[in-house]
């Protein structure tokens, strides 16, 4: 057996919404980063699914992959 990650993309749509729901109140822009997960579209699709209007990387070739 091998170590599995199972990540629930309705669970960051709804935190992202959270967030989201949060700083626009206070006047400040949210930037969704993907560096963590190599710029995995599925994930960044939650993101913007979820109310973000950028996606940020530390990766270009990651960016680009979106």
């Amino acid at each position: 057996m091998y170590p599995l990650l199972k990540i629930n993309k309705q669970k960051i749509v709804e935190n992202t919404q959270a967030i989201i729901q949060r700083t626009n109140k206070l006047g400040v822009a949210v930037t969704a980063v993907t560096k963590c997960t190599g710029g995995n579209l599925e994930i960044a699709q939650a993101f913007l699914d979820g109310g973000a209007t950028t996606i940020g990387d530390s990766r270009i070739k990651n960016l680009k992959n979106l």
